[in-house]
């Protein structure tokens, strides 16, 4: 029976080092691509892929990308009913997004709820992420998308770059993305890009 046991145990530390392994190697590819992407705003070669796209699809797409960080999380999602198909650049946009949600994580104390709202209205997508972190300080709130800045308290692990991006993506499509403090506690970002939408669309070709 011994024998047995220590087979077993060789093979969960066998099974954990792989585990780990794994993770380190994702947080080591999100790293290089965050670098590659960030040189490719920096040198304004950020060309739009412009697509008819479901909201509902770019929030799901964002979730996957968020991966492992939101694994210890509970995760809320509101997606407007009956939401248009918009025109934007699908991949940046859940990438977007995606950051938002790996960086509520980052922040936020495992078993807390990050809360993703999704809509369409006024010809524009918000997308909102908020969790239940300390918040950000006032004076750091004007520089969180500022590349490589990290806050004073900032968790281990990071590279300042996920926010940065966001921003460059978002300012691409014309829009804005902006930080704010809770009134409840916690942090919440928003997202508002100005967007073409199916039913609009539809309305020009009728006319």
């Amino acid at each position: 029976l011994s024998a047995l046991d220590g087979q077993a145990n060789n093979q969960q530390a066998q099974s954990e080092t792989v585990s780990e392994m794994q993770i380190a190697v994702r947080r080591l590819n999100r790293v290089i691509s965050n670098v590659l992407e960030m040189t490719r705003i920096e040198a304004d070669a950020i060309q739009l892929k412009l697509d008819w796209c479901d909201i509902d699809e770019v929030v799901e797409g964002a979730v996957e990308l968020a991966g492992d960080a939101l694994s210890t999380h509970r995760l809320a999602i509101e997606i407007a009913e009956n939401a248009p198909m918009v025109k934007i650049d699908h991949l940046l946009i859940e990438q977007s997004l995606g950051n938002l949600l790996a960086n509520a994580a980052h922040w936020s104390a495992p078993g807390t709820t990050i809360r993703v709202i999704a809509e369409v209205s006024d010809g524009a997508v918000l997308l909102v992420v908020s969790d239940r972190g300390p918040g950000i300080p006032q004076d750091e709130l004007p520089h969180v998308f500022e590349k490589f800045y990290r806050g004073a308290k900032a968790p281990s692990g990071g590279t300042g770059l996920g926010l940065a991006i966001v921003d460059g993506f978002v300012r691409a499509h014309g829009g804005s993305v902006r930080a704010a403090n809770r009134s409840d506690g916690g942090a919440e970002f928003q997202i508002h890009v100005p967007v073409e939408t199916l039913n609009e669309n539809a309305v020009e070709l009728d006319d």
